[in-house]
């Protein structure tokens, strides 16, 4: 073989080999040659390409655990202990009328549902909240719906009614009562804020008897002075009258 043929093919393996080391990602300068490439072949890429990572905030991953992104390496952030956390409601640009956001800040549709505090945003469709409203609930009773979080009701309700029925008697009171409501549930309407009053029937008339004390052995008092001179009262679990 001729000085020049061997001179041929030396060139072509030069090259083959500065294409293969570009091919891979390295580097290969103008004038390098045989000599060079060693050095050349350490400017090639190594490991898992992460050019295409979605990851980018630490708010994305739990803490303790570590990841690579496009933008290299990432620690997360995201508390371990409980991740729902309800902030007052704030309405994002995402379709508002039909979902329900609970965070510090509004949120796009291809943002990652966590606050900066590392804590997850609630999102879920308002069809699911109800609809009351403060004028629908008992004033001063903490409630949530699609129209807001731990809202407060400022609804005055009605009274709530106890059904009895007096009737004359031949016993050492002039009348017996008797009722199927449970004394119990009068303390409880007592305790809850209701207005709680005794609908009495008798001699088929109707009267209406205001509870007027509890004692301090929860017995339930009701009013009825001012049409039979006496008053409802429960005793051992049913009821009796003092008229």
């Amino acid at each position: 073989m001729s000085i020049a043929t061997q001179i041929t093919a030396l060139q072509a393996d030069k090259t083959a080999i500065a294409n293969a080391i570009t091919t891979k990602g390295g580097t290969v300068g103008a004038g390098d040659g045989f000599d060079d490439f060693a050095t050349d072949i350490g400017t090639i890429p190594t490991g898992t390409d992460t050019s295409d990572a979605t990851i980018s905030t630490s708010s994305q991953l739990f803490s303790g655990v570590t990841a690579y992104g496009a933008n290299g390496k990432v620690n997360g952030s995201l508390s371990n202990g409980p991740l729902m956390q309800l902030y007052p409601f704030d309405y994002g640009s995402w379709d508002a009328s039909n979902y329900y956001f609970t965070g510090k800040r509004n949120l796009q549709q291809d943002e990652p549902f966590a606050s900066t505090d590392g804590k997850a945003i609630i999102v879920f469709p308002k069809a699911l909240m109800g609809d009351a409203a403060p004028s629908d609930v008992r004033a001063g009773k903490i409630f949530t719906s699609a129209n807001g979080i731990q809202s407060v009701g400022t609804a005055i309700m009605g009274p709530t009614y106890f059904e009895f029925t007096v009737t004359d008697s031949g016993g050492w009171s002039a009348f017996s009562v008797s009722s199927s409501e449970d004394p119990a549930d009068v303390l409880a309407a007592y305790n809850n804020g209701e207005l709680c009053v005794a609908r009495v029937s008798y001699n088929s008339e109707i009267y209406f008897a205001p509870l007027v004390k509890i004692d301090v052995n929860d017995e339930v008092f009701f009013d009825l002075n001012t049409y039979f001179g006496g008053q409802i009262n429960s005793y051992n679990g049913g009821w009796e009258s003092t008229f």
